[in-house]
């Protein structure tokens, strides 16, 4: 009797042991199958309008908050908005590209200062890093009195959709289909 009472508890401690194991394994598979993931895809719009919340959140990495109010009839209406990767590197960029006019190239190189980031010293016209990405002034080669002022960021190759990113990632991330 003593004997039959040991195996029914021995047996009923595993089987709960065993349930709960099981129970474990099942909610993190679940868990893990409906956290979606999603890889960043090649996507180019050029006639891209920002909107004021859009164009603030360009304002906040420039650290000036006039910007547009005071260049706004040298901008183009339309701007340009890539999504790239790299698949051998596992890298993936964002960047905008604003088009304005020449001839305020050296007040956009001292905005740029203003911001006190590191300098880039790549091949464009001038540029900084910030910890986002970058930004810099670059010529556009299909008009030669246009030049482009390209805000990268720098983006997760993939990335969890429950995440919580920040807004400069936010941005690019809509634009993923």
């Amino acid at each position: 009797m003593k004997r039959n009472k040991i195996i029914l508890i021995t047996t009923t401690l595993v089987l709960m042991f065993v349930t709960i194991i099981t129970d474990f394994i099942l909610r993190e598979q679940f868990v893990l199958q409906n956290t979606e993931y999603f890889e960043i895809n090649m996507y180019t719009n050029n006639k891209y309008v920002l909107s004021d919340s859009e164009k603030q959140i360009l304002c906040d990495r420039l650290k000036n908050n006039v910007f547009f109010d005071k260049y706004e009839k040298n901008i183009e209406q339309y701007v340009e908005i890539k999504l790239n990767k790299d698949e051998k590197d596992g890298k993936a960029w964002g960047t905008v590209s604003l088009f304005l006019d020449k001839n305020i190239e050296n007040e956009l190189k001292v905005m740029l200062q203003q911001t006190n980031e590191k300098v880039s010293t790549d091949s464009r016209i001038y540029g900084i890093i910030d910890n986002y990405g970058s930004i810099y002034i670059e010529e556009d080669y299909m008009y030669n009195n246009k030049i482009k002022l390209v805000f990268t960021v720098n983006l997760p190759y993939k990335y969890n959709s429950k995440e919580d990113y920040d807004e400069f990632i936010k941005f690019f991330l809509k634009f993923n289909n």
